[in-house]
């Protein structure tokens, strides 16, 4: 089997990338992107400091050769739950409008026009595959009939690849040709994340490092609210409240405005 010659265009941080490396057992030819994601993907260039990376703003597309696959993990803000702005003509509101999504045609019409790949995949939110997304797929499926390309998506958590977190994520193709295949359905045992996290290496780096020093109550004031609302210590709480966010729960109580106005009198200065 002849090795398999890949790209990426606007790779992100660059962890779907890693992935991509560890199943081909080889690096990609290159990195396509934009400068508006320099910062983000600062990590990935560390990683690969002798990955070709190129900036295409000025419109330049550099010779990569043939490709067999193109990877992407376009901006997902403009269709994420996460995002919950809804006031119109605004820059980040969600929906198949939003400017975000802008990145995913440019990005699809960059690599199908010039490179060709056999195939172009990314990575974006659950919402894609949804009602929320209808015009964003309507868009990517016009483009790739331009260019003599199938398009075809799939919905998936990591809970089914055996992985203890929950993370739905939608993924969608660009096939050459008019013959997609058809992907098989995969449930995997998932294992508890205590037995999860005990096969991290005993000796492994940056066990010692917290994201965030300090409690959570000290960074986070809405679970102090909450905390003390309840009358419980964090443990007793997370025992009693484990199958959800602290924003569902005010949501789920109707006390969203209560701990509104508990942070204006006591912390009315203060940020995360």
């Amino acid at each position: 089997m002849s090795e398999i010659k890949w790209a990426t265009i606007i790779p992100l941080i660059g962890g779907s990338a890693v992935g991509c490396s560890m199943t081909t057992k080889n690096q990609p030819v290159g990195h396509l992107t934009y400068s508006p994601f320099a910062s983000n993907e600062s990590h990935i260039r560390r990683h690969w400091p002798d990955v070709p990376y190129h900036v295409l703003d000025e419109g330049n597309t550099p010779d990569l050769g043939k490709l067999d696959f193109v990877n992407s993990v376009c901006p997902c803000a403009g269709l994420s739950m996460l995002n919950s702005s809804a006031i119109e003509g605004s820059i980040n509101k969600r929906g198949s409008d939003a400017a975000q999504n802008e990145w995913m045609y440019k990005s699809t019409r960059v690599i199908l026009e010039n490179y060709k790949p056999k195939v172009l995949w990314g990575e974006n939110a659950p919402g894609l595959f949804t009602k929320l997304g209808e015009g964003v797929v309507e868009k990517l499926k016009t483009i790739g009939k331009e260019y003599d390309y199938s398009f075809s998506m799939i919905k998936t958590n990591t809970e089914l690849h055996g992985i203890p977190q929950r993370r739905m994520r939608t993924f969608y193709f660009f096939w050459k040709g008019t013959k997609p295949p058809i992907f098989d359905w995969y449930k995997r045992d998932c294992k508890s994340l205590a037995d999860y996290l005990l096969e991290v290496p005993k000796n492994a780096s940056c066990q010692d490092m917290f994201m965030v020093p300090g409690s959570v109550t000290e960074h986070f004031k809405p679970y102090q609210f909450i905390l003390e609302r309840e009358g419980k210590t964090h443990k007793e709480f997370v025992e009693w409240w484990n199958h959800g966010t602290l924003y569902q729960y005010l949501e789920k109580y109707d006390l969203v405005h209560e701990c509104i106005d508990w942070l204006k009198k006591y912390y009315p200065t203060e940020g995360f």
